[in-house]
């Protein structure tokens, strides 16, 4: 199997692409740079259609086995995009394992990390497992906990917005893991200013948690909870995943069969719709020209603009 092959075969939903994954680890020396190409075209231009998610998504997690440190900055670049490039490529991923990945490829340098946890236009659970990562790390002393404890400190009056986000709770959950007890009275003043206010916790769970860390030496964080260790075997963990089942194939089957039911519909409504524009007496306009690619699509069919009628 070629390089070219195996890039083709992590672009399929269905069957999982065993023999493709094992492959691409045995050529690893030549696939790792055009891994880690993809994912800086993407970051490049998300909206470019020679973006893949399958093959992003498989490539995001080779790279974390291999422990492929120079995809580092690739992969907190990545994460800095927009939320709805990162529920394509990633789906549950970005909450399941984004945290894992990121530490598995850390080269030692914290200010990618540091960028992506403070950069407010970036997805609020992106910027959680930045703080994730950073919190295991930390502890299984790959960073110095004073550096950390330093940056979660400033982090209380740089992190914005200064509301409600899940960054805090990615923030206050940091803190407690590492059982940084000196920034406890930081995480009071976040809850009395509501910034933890949808995690449904409050103050009293919080030193539950740092005390649990601060007797086991941070545990849950050096690879006692399965969520916290480092990526592994790529195979064995997502071999599993719904998305690459028989069941989510025929799910996705039966939304397509659905999707050329509701065509003829939506086409239809389109040509009325053209209709009365042209028996108007002023000069033909685009009706879509005010519509943005991820709006809902005029014609009605509920789909985006991009994957309705903005294709034509």
């Amino acid at each position: 199997m070629t390089d070219d092959d195996i890039l083709d075969q992590l672009d399929i939903d269905y069957p999982f692409p065993r023999e493709a994954l094992r492959a691409a680890t045995e050529r690893r020396t030549s696939l790792a740079p055009r891994l880690i190409a993809e994912i800086d075209r993407c970051v490049a231009d998300p909206t470019q259609p020679t973006n893949r998610p399958n093959r992003l998504l498989f490539s995001i997690h080779l790279l974390a086995e291999w422990r492929e440190r120079s995809a580092y900055r690739s992969l907190c670049a990545l994460l800095r995009l927009p939320r709805s490039t990162l529920e394509e490529i990633l789906g549950d991923a970005l909450t399941e394992t984004s945290p894992r990945v990121l530490a598995s490829v850390f080269d030692g340098d914290p200010q990618p990390l540091h960028d992506l946890i403070l950069d407010e236009s970036a997805d609020e659970y992106a910027r959680d497992a930045g703080l994730d990562a950073l919190a295991i790390l930390t502890a299984l002393d790959a960073l110095p906990v004073a550096a950390t404890e330093r940056f979660l400190e400033e982090a209380f009056d740089r992190l914005q917005p200064r509301d409600d986000n899940h960054v805090w709770f990615g923030w206050e959950n940091a803190i407690a893991q590492l059982g940084l007890e000196r920034l406890a009275p930081l995480v009071r003043r976040a809850y009395d200013a509501d910034f933890l206010l949808s995690t449904g916790g409050d103050f009293a769970e919080f030193e539950q948690e740092l005390r649990k860390a601060i007797a086991n030496g941070s545990a849950d964080l050096k690879g006692s909870r399965r969520h916290n260790r480092l990526w592994d075997d790529t195979i064995a963990e997502m071999e599993g995943w719904h998305c690459f089942s028989a069941e989510a194939q025929r799910e996705r089957d039966t939304d397509m069969d659905d999707e050329e039911d509701d065509d003829e519909g939506t086409d239809k409504k389109l040509a009325e719709i053209l209709a009365r524009l042209e028996e108007r007496s002023t000069p033909h306009l685009n009706p879509y020209r005010s519509v943005g690619r991820n709006d809902p699509c005029p014609c009605g069919s509920g789909q985006k603009f991009k994957r309705c009628h903005g294709k034509t």
